[in-house]
């Protein structure tokens, strides 16, 4: 045993010296260095993106590493940003390869890694130094490790991703487009399931609550009663069948908290920085409606301060810099004219920096000599009084245009400092804007200058109190041979906004006697206005005028206009939609429509899941489920088929009541 043991010995002796000698190196003197062959072009702008992370930045090439040893070398790509202390390894490449691809998500991480941007706000274009380094064995340690003389560099735009709460819900709204998808409006939770979700945002005019990231991602949730005081903010009760969320009192920057199903508490604050280190002891932020950050240019002197809205939302220092939170610390600052901002779009890290300090100065309304309108029809056509403005500046951004605004609806847009409204365009704006004919309302007037970097600064508000009158009449008649020339006030099109615009569905039949119609002010012929066919598409308000043809027998939307005197017929055309469709939410399937029995059907493959009727591939034509099995409503809710299958669809209309119904059997 003792024998065979030794010889074992013996041979791992005599392999491991073996060992030795093949990674033996040189004289470090002696030692040749790898160099770049192959590097990135100086002269470009690399922009990397999320959407495109997987693709190849670049592939780097070099001469292969000597240090007089017969064995493999390894080689790592380390990257570098002057003005930072830390590099980060890119990329490993073991054996003899002498070159490398490198995906922008390689890069992306070791940008990242170096700047420790902890916002896309903090991220800006960098000149990277790509550095070379080979060595033996497992880590460039010891004698046996070489760098590249030269670098390579190049110029990186990258992305940022943040680390988004994995409990969160979606607030879409006006304030950011309605858009799905988004996560910088979120509210997020720190329980593993259910709420509370809180957070902070700027809101506008509208919004909903949704625990998906998309309107059918889950459920979304609505207004269900009125807001009702408590603390410093007002609570409503939320549900899956409320409406559009007001928000209450106006635009501003609100905290927000929500059990994520039946109660929605906000809070609208105003950011301060404040503490020793700001002269005065207070300036207050701005909000930036493009980076959707709050900042203010603060000419510091030594000291600390907090981010201060109230007692219980004052933001100090977190466990490192750049975080803040609640409560924290005051914020130590050395003296310096800088711009700090506070970015508390992500729920689950709320960050401050500092940016150079520029020129911001927010447009001012000059003041009005009245600020009561009691709008007259009469008077349509007069000029109210010029609304003026200051110009805005900021920075050395270019000037895009100005948007003056009654509330959310746009009353001018363009680039002078100044402008003229009509009695006429006053009056429908404070109707689209929540008004109502005979009433008095308080409305807000401001002024937004829109930059061509995307930046955004709005003037303070200015409250008018207009009552307006009613522009247009509430429908109109339309009487023809579908109806056998009759007049009832279940045959009209309904106003539909305050330009003018009619509209209704109605069923036409070509081969009506006496075909055609017409459109009038009142339920005669005499007292009020006619609207008959003056040519395609084209009204006229002469007696004489002709009837309005009908070119084919179908379901349509009659559109017309006073103010343009012009008409539409747009054919509806039904088809289904949905994720039990073969089209699923993309494409809808069409179906056939038999005029005799004015009934649509279709013969298919249904998944399960939901699915709609929709007309024209438009969403402003559709139909859900009602609370009557087989009729369907315009924009009700989806309807559910639970087994899959192929079935045929039957959507049948209605002329005498007005309604759609269905049928669906399986085949």
């Amino acid at each position: 045993m003792k024998k065979t043991l030794s010889i074992l010995m013996i041979f791992m002796a005599f392999f491991s010296c073996r060992e030795r000698e093949l990674t033996q190196t040189g004289n470090p003197e002696d030692y040749v260095s790898p160099e770049f062959t192959k590097v990135p072009d100086t002269e470009k702008l690399y922009i990397f993106t999320e959407e495109t992370s997987g693709d190849a930045f670049e592939t780097l090439e070099w001469s292969a590493a000597d240090f007089g040893a017969a064995t493999e070398y390894n080689y790592q790509i380390i990257a570098s940003i002057e003005g930072y202390d830390a590099e980060s390894v890119v990329t490993l490449v073991s054996g003899s390869a002498t070159s490398v691809e490198i995906s922008q998500k390689e890069l992306n991480d070791a940008i990242m890694y170096i700047t420790g941007a902890l916002s896309e706000g903090m991220v800006t274009e960098e000149n990277v130094t790509l550095n070379i380094k080979a060595f033996i064995g497992d880590f460039p340690t010891g004698s046996g490790v070489v760098s590249s003389a030269k670098p390579a560099n190049a110029n990186v735009y990258p992305y940022f991703t943040p680390s988004l709460p994995g409990n969160r819900m979606y607030v879409r709204g006006d304030h950011q487009g309605w858009t799905e998808g988004d996560e910088t409006t979120i509210l997020g939770s720190e329980e593993e399931e259910g709420g509370p979700y809180t957070g902070y945002m700027y809101l506008n005019e509208n919004f909903k609550v949704s625990t998906g990231a998309t309107w059918n991602g889950g459920d979304n949730y609505g207004q269900d009663g009125e807001w009702d005081n408590q603390g410093n903010g007002i609570k409503t009760a939320i549900s899956t069948d409320g409406g559009d969320i007001k928000v209450t009192p106006g635009p501003g920057f609100y905290f927000m908290n929500t059990n994520g199903s039946s109660s929605l508490f906000i809070e609208q604050l105003v950011f301060s920085v404040k503490g020793t280190a700001v002269p005065n002891g207070e300036i207050v932020m701005d909000y930036d409606a493009t980076n959707r950050y709050l900042y203010a240019n603060v000419d510091f002197v030594d000291g600390s301060f907090t981010f201060y809205a109230t007692d219980e939302h004052n933001f100090g220092k977190g466990d490192m810099d750049g975080i803040t939170v609640i409560g924290g610390e005051p914020i130590e600052v050395k003296a310096g004219n800088k711009m700090v901002i506070l970015d508390l779009k992500n729920p689950g890290t709320y960050i401050y920096y500092y940016q150079g300090a520029i020129e911001i100065t927010a447009p001012v309304l000059t003041p009005l000599t009245t600020t009561e309108y009691v709008l007259a029809k009469e008077d349509k056509d007069e000029a109210i009084e010029a609304i003026s403005w200051s110009a805005a500046v900021f920075g050395e951004e270019e000037l895009d245009k100005y948007q003056l605004l009654l509330g959310s609806q746009v009353l001018y847009e363009g680039t002078d400092l100044t402008t003229t409204l009509t009695v006429a365009e006053l009056n429908a704006a404070a109707l689209k804007n929540g008004g109502e004919a005979g009433k008095s309302l308080v409305h807000s007037l401001r002024v937004v200058a829109m930059f061509t970097e995307g930046s955004k600064l709005e003037s303070e508000l200015l409250e008018l109190t207009i009552t307006p009158y009613l522009a247009f009449q509430e429908y109109l008649y339309m009487i023809g041979g579908y109806n056998g020339w009759s007049f009832n006030e279940d045959d009209v099109v309904n106003l539909k906004d305050q330009e003018g615009n009619y509209s209704a569905w109605v069923w036409l039949d070509q081969a009506d006697a006496d075909n055609g119609f017409k459109f009038t002010t009142v339920d005669n012929w005499n007292d009020g206005t006619n609207y008959g066919y003056a040519s395609d598409n084209k009204l006229s308000t002469d007696g004489g005028a002709g009837n309005i043809p009908v070119g084919a027998t179908n379901h349509y939307d009659v559109k017309m206009n006073t103010e343009s005197l012009t008409y539409e017929l747009v054919p509806l055309k039904w088809g289904l939609i949905g994720a039990a469709t073969p089209g699923e939410w993309d494409t809808d399937s069409e179906m056939t429509l038999d005029e005799g029995t004015k009934t649509w059907t279709w013969t298919g493959d249904l998944t399960h899941g939901e699915y709609k009727f929709r007309a024209n591939n438009e969403w402003a034509y559709n139909l859900g489920a009602s609370d009557t099995d087989g009729v369907v409503v315009f924009d009700g809710p989806n309807m559910v088929n639970e087994d899959p299958g192929n079935y045929t669809i039957t959507l049948t209309y209605d002329v005498d009541t007005d309604t759609f119904s269905m049928t669906k059997v399986q085949n």
